[in-house]
Parts: C-alpha cells; sequence; structure tokens
C-alpha cells in the first residue's frame, strides 16, 4: 500500500509541501507571523524558546527546533532571528545541513528593525514557496510514513470518543503494514 507523499533530499517522505516561517527565539515570533500572513500558502509556528537556554537543555532545544525545521512535511524554511538571541537562525542552520532541507534566514535587527525584516522576509518566503511548487508527489510505501497522534487529555469525553477513534485508524494503518524482514 501507497500514499501520495513529497520525497526529500535526506530519503525522508512528507504528505504535506509547506514553507516554514520559524522564529529562533519568542522574541520574532510576531514578525514571523507577519511575514507568513502577508505570503499566503506559508505557515508560521511560534515557541516560547531562544533565549536563556544554558548547556544540555540549550542543546534540547536546538535539536527540537532543527528537527521541527526539517521535517518532511517542510519543503523550505524562513529561520526569522531578531539579532541578540542565543539561539540563533545559524544555530538552527547548522543543525539542519545534513537534511538537505532548503532554507534563508532573516534577522530583525541586522535589517534595521521590524519593517524592513518583514520586507525582506517577505521575499525570502515568497522565493522558498515558489521553489516548493516544483516538488510533486510520489507514491510512497505506507510503511514510511510517520504519523503523529495526541490524546485528547483536556476533554472528560476523549476517553469514549476521540481515543478509541484514534485507536481504531492506527489498527487499520498497522494492519496495512508488510511485515518486516527477520521480524
Amino acid at each position: 500500500m501507497n500514499f501520495q507523499g513529497y520525497r526529500r533530499q535526506d530519503g525522508l517522505a512528507g504528505t504535506r509541501n509547506h514553507v516554514l516561517v520559524f522564529p529562533t527565539v519568542i522574541c520574532a515570533a510576531r514578525v514571523a507571523e507577519m511575514i507568513s500572513r502577508a505570503v499566503p500558502g506559508t505557515v508560521s509556528v511560534t515557541h516560547p524558546h531562544g533565549c536563556g537556554h544554558m548547556g544540555r537543555e540549550k542543546e534540547i532545544v536546538i535539536r527540537a527546533m532543527a528537527g521541527f525545521c526539517a521535517h518532511p512535511n517542510v519543503a523550505g524554511v524562513l529561520l526569522v532571528g531578531l539579532g541578540c538571541e542565543l539561539i540563533t537562525p545559524e544555530l538552527i542552520a547548522g543543525e539542519i545541513t545534513n537534511s538537505g532541507q532548503r532554507l534563508e534566514a532573516v534577522s530583525i535587527q541586522a535589517e534595521g528593525g521590524t519593517t524592513a525584516a518583514v520586507e525582506k522576509g517577505k521575499k525570502l518566503a515568497t522565493k522558498l514557496l515558489i521553489e516548493s511548487y516544483i516538488a510533486r508527489r510520489e507514491p510512497v510505501d505506507i510503511s514510511e510514513l510517520i504519523v503523529g497522534t495526541n490524546c485528547g487529555g483536556s476533554d472528560t469525553l476523549s476517553g469514549l470518543t476521540a481515543n478509541p477513534a484514534l485507536g481504531a485508524a492506527a489498527d487499520r494503518l498497522v494492519a496495512e503494514l508488510q511485515p518486516l524482514p527477520g521480524v
């Protein structure tokens, strides 16, 4: 069984072809959202991190951010930094490099403020979006599909409705997989 996916340079396949506008620090989140809103077809995701992380915690945050940006559902990423943060676009880019992910970066302070950064970011995001149109769906074996699930723990009825439905869907997906050799 196959699904129609987008094959990425690192060999993984995604079901989506998003251009992600990603702030490397919470202080740049508003600018990232402004860029994404101005360039239809892009998505922006915010987070409360990027400053004040030290040692092992900093390494974990960088790895998590880079993993998010290099996800196979992402065709390209625009990193938006403030310019004085501890977790810079360069650090994230360094971690993303092995995935072959297409990326650009903009720094609010280097551009001279919000207005200039949004203008440059719009141009870079548009460039990434145009490049993303080259990707074509292709048949990918269902065993390569990566599925994320989430418990509906915030709803008292989720144990009666959503969780069983999610379980049934996962059971159907697993039933479609061919047994792995030697397993």
